[in-house]
């Protein structure tokens, strides 16, 4: 969003709302991409497009194929992290590591993929064999090629071809002592070499910080205003900085995108971690400080680049010929189709408890106060289907509106899922349907409540949930990487029967933003 005051420019933060954590950017000529990270959903790896480095229009997808990746058995959270997008000698290349397990158990394989179009499509996945995660490709000024990722700054020199390692690792820096020192790029300006890094963690202690030496293998000097991006106001709504890249534009001013949280009463992230953008500042010893050293900021002065003013499409009435890059399933999903302007979702066996399931299609909450309605078509034959509308973080956390057979009529469930505890806490009888439902979900900070009409008109109230702390990083079962998502679901346990929902329409309104500055 653009602000207007006094003649001057400002944008507000996130520039990228909802779910899109790990910012990796790159300026090509005057156009800026960004990918962010995916974990378990699919398409993997979204990229987008900028002429400003405030307003992003999503391109394309990194994976698109089923075959290029496997991410059926992969928990939440677990999949594709923190990619980084780069370019050589007329081709785009993503660094990502996909990663599986737990704890002592992670296990995490660098990947990479290219194209000769920043859109794609890309090529099958190759592995670099080696183990880490947050990769990044840092070319030297002599044209030489490496890879960086953690833990610390590790460094390895690349093939021509960018698809092997030719010579053995060697460790920058290994950060200031915090923890998890993660996220590491590499960049040259002037006569020195920086490294920077984001430590303490991807919650509440995330920062970046920075060292740097006039020679690529060290030894680096930790700079003396580390960290040089922290929050340090507790109040604030704005919280755990980190994990960011710099880009130069074509001015020779420096950026800075990264991830951050809004809070959602308490210390809440139930948008997920998003992507931020703010200056950078070199101090006169030639270090660098993000945003003066303050802290994310909730509005700044607007690059001075040509504007390029889009940002995702909040109503979809299905009319493209296929689904829009906002739309991601869990894991991998062949069930759907669009026709005659419907999205058509086919219901099998699994639901959404399930990691098979291949039945949701879901897309990323940007607001704590909106309003998201929707238009299906749906007769349930048996009490064993259900389709409807569903607010998702994962299996063990969602909450559903679905719509079932009962004998003499039909039924409204309202299920919660929390913390891998499943509960009904509202039904409704409905004695007939003709043709569509609408369902309403109205979302107020943690409130959330839940409508029915049989009309688009007259609406009626299902349940109202006061508190949903679960759908958030930081309130899941096992504490999570990714952010509440809205979208459809759908199952038939009759394997013999087939049976499928048709989407009309679905409108998502913002209904106040308190970040918006007015």
């Amino acid at each position: 969003m653009i602000i207007m005051k006094n003649n001057s420019k400002f944008y507000c933060n996130p520039v990228l709302k909802g779910f899109r954590p790990d910012p990796s950017v790159i300026r090509v000529g005057q156009d800026y991409y960004l990918v962010n990270s995916s974990f378990q959903y699919f398409p993997a790896i979204p990229i987008y497009h900028s002429k400003d480095l405030v307003n992003w229009k999503q391109i394309g997808f990194g994976i698109e194929r089923d075959d290029f990746l496997d991410l059926k058995s992969v928990d939440d959270s677990r999949g594709v992290w923190a990619p980084d997008i780069s370019y050589k000698n007329g081709w785009y290349y993503i660094f990502f590591p996909f990663v599986i397990g737990h704890g002592d158990n992670l296990i995490s394989e660098i990947w990479v993929i290219k194209s000769p179009y920043p859109e794609g499509p890309y090529s099958e996945p190759i592995s670099l064999g080696y183990k880490g995660i947050d990769p990044s490709h840092f070319v030297d000024s002599n044209g030489s090629s490496y890879l960086v990722y953690n833990p610390g700054v590790r460094i390895a020199k690349l093939n021509e071809s960018l698809d092997g390692i030719i010579e053995e690792e060697r460790i920058l820096w290994s950060g200031t002592g915090r923890s998890h020192p993660e996220g590491p790029h590499v960049f040259k300006r002037g006569d020195y070499y920086y490294t920077l890094l984001s430590e303490g963690g991807t919650f509440y202690d995330h920062c970046i910080t920075v060292a740097r030496s006039k020679k690529l293998f060290g030894h680096y000097q930790p700079c003396p205003y580390n960290p040089i991006l922290i929050q340090k106001d507790e109040r604030s709504e704005f919280q755990r900085p980190g994990h960011g890249k710099p880009v130069i534009t074509q001015d020779s001013d420096w950026w800075i995108l990264y991830l951050g949280s809004r809070l959602n009463e308490g210390r809440f992230s139930t948008l997920g971690r998003e992507t931020f953008l703010d200056p950078i500042k070199w101090t006169k010893d030639n270090w660098p400080i993000i945003n003066e050293g303050k802290g994310p900021s909730k509005k700044n002065y607007y690059p001075d680049l040509k504007v390029n003013e889009t940002f995702e499409p909040l109503f979809d009435d299905f009319n493209d010929e296929k689904l829009r890059f906002n739309w991601i399933t869990p894991r991998h999903s062949k069930s759907y189709d669009i026709k005659n302007s419907h999205l058509i979702i086919n219901l099998d066996i699994n639901d959404l408890d399930t990691k098979s399931a291949a039945n949701a299609i879901l897309r990323r909450e940007i607001s704590h106060f909106y309003e998201a309605k929707a238009k299906l078509k749906y007769t349930p034959k048996n009490s064993n289907e259900e389709a409807g509308i569903c607010c998702y973080y994962g299996i063990d956390d969602y909450i559903s509106i679905g719509l079932r057979k009962t004998k003499c009529c039909y039924s409204l469930i309202v299920t919660t899922k929390i913390n891998g505890n499943k509960n009904i806490i509202a039904k409704r009888m409905i004695k007939k349907i003709d043709g569509y439902i609408y369902f309403k979900v109205k979302v107020i900070r943690q409130k959330r409540i839940l409508f029915y009409s049989l009309n688009g008109e007259k609406w009626i109230e299902l349940s109202v949930i006061n508190q949903s702390k679960f759908l958030s990083d930081e309130g899941c079962k096992n504490g999570g990487f990714t952010g509440t998502m809205i979208g459809f679901y759908g199952w038939n346990k009759c394997i013999n029967k087939k049976s499928q929902l048709f989407i009309d329409w679905f409108d998502y309104k913002i209904l106040y933003d308190k970040e918006v500055v007015k």
